[in-house]
């Protein structure tokens, strides 16, 4: 007979496989998650499957990264959203054969950032933990992308499809066109009948917000026309919205930036000239409604980029010229510089008016390849 204390009676039962694939290995770090591959077959195939995927970023989604390319190293950095003041962490291993100095970075979805390699002018989906990446296959329609006039939308469909969408400008004509990830092929869509021409016009790196993607378009010209383009993901249609009646002195420029804060689109518009103001303005029933207005702001330099909301509400805004970095308090109506001498994530190469270098992204196990 054992003995009442004998070890064989203090053995943990076994956990039931379903525990641990439901409640246990979703909520490891996502860094672990990638590890954890290792330890049996078992693990293996169900931490690669689409299902864990998922599951994981809907429980990591709360902790996001500014990913950059860092011109004077040139390095590819990330930052953390919540902590901007404790520097920037280097990707030394970028698996694509591409200096970082030929990487435009262009958006980000799930884990997943779309990049431009400049030389070669191929679309890469990228995912920076796993360093798991996919060149985009370019058919005769659908050309090269062209960091200098072209851009592209990030999204997942109702069929949780992941896509592409390559706005195309050549000699003012606009062509759009869907990669699917499920079918590994591009196919051609309509624009705007009314907008098949626009010359001198500049596209804003996209927002997905609310089950649509959004641009900022704006006439190169000083005074000219302005416009958000909207793209709704399942019905495959685009719209035209105006921008907020912002006032505009002697014909001053304004700068308007879009960002989502819970699902829903907002804009932030900056203007004036020496007596810079920023209004924050949000999107309800297809109409602007004006939020919260900041004036007196000390060292703003032109235009005012929001990056992320962090958790405690504030702000984290950058100046699109400068290494500045604001927090916005939009309940206490303040906006407060914070130290950033420590910090070099804000370098910003010349050409960033073009397409936006920043992007921020979520560490998750989602697969550029099916």
């Amino acid at each position: 007979m054992e003995e009442p204390h004998s070890p064989h009676n203090n053995i943990t039962p076994e956990l039931p496989i379903d525990i641990i694939n439901s409640e246990i290995l979703p909520r490891l770090p996502a860094k672990s998650a990638v590890r954890f591959k290792c330890v049996c077959k078992q693990w293996l195939s169900f931490l690669s499957t689409q299902e864990f995927a998922t599951m994981h970023y809907c429980r990591a989604a709360a902790s996001r990264k500014l990913l950059y390319v860092d011109k004077r190293s040139p390095s590819i950095r990330t930052i953390d959203c919540e902590s901007p003041n404790h520097g920037s962490t280097t990707i030394n291993h970028v698996p694509f054969e591409a200096h970082p100095s030929d990487v435009v970075v262009l958006a980000s979805l799930d884990g997943l950032v779309c990049l431009c390699l400049k030389k070669t002018c191929e679309l890469v989906i990228w995912n920076p933990l796993t360093r798991a990446y996919k060149k985009l296959p370019n058919s005769k329609s659908q050309g090269f992308f062209k960091v200098d006039y072209d851009t592209v939308g990030f999204y997942v469909d109702s069929s949780n499809d992941y896509k592409i969408l390559h706005i195309k400008l050549r000699r003012g004509t606009i062509g759009a066109y869907i990669y699917s990830r499920r079918l590994d092929t591009w196919r051609n869509i309509k624009f705007l009948k009314k907008r098949q021409r626009m010359y001198n016009y500049k596209w804003s790196s996209v927002i997905f917000s609310g089950g649509s993607l959004y641009f900022t378009v704006e006439e190169w010209c000083r005074g000219g026309e302005t416009m958000v383009i909207g793209f709704d993901v399942n019905s495959e249609k685009f719209k035209e919205i105006r921008y907020p009646d912002v006032p505009r002195v002697d014909g001053d420029s304004f700068y308007a930036n879009l960002v989502d804060v819970e699902n829903r689109l907002h804009m932030f518009v900056s203007y004036g000239f020496l007596d810079w103001t920023i209004d924050l303005w949000r999107m309800e029933e297809e109409k602007w409604v004006k939020v919260a207005a900041f004036t007196g702001i000390e060292n703003m330099q032109f235009s005012m980029t929001p990056i992320y909301v962090m958790r405690n509400g504030k702000w984290l805004v950058t100046c699109d010229w400068s290494t500045i970095v604001y927090e916005i308090d939009i309940k206490k109506k303040e906006c407060i510089c914070i130290d950033t001498k420590t910090n070099d994530y804000m370098c910003v190469h010349p050409g960033s008016w073009f397409h936006d270098i920043r992007v921020t992204y979520v560490e998750s196990n989602v697969s550029p390849n099916l």
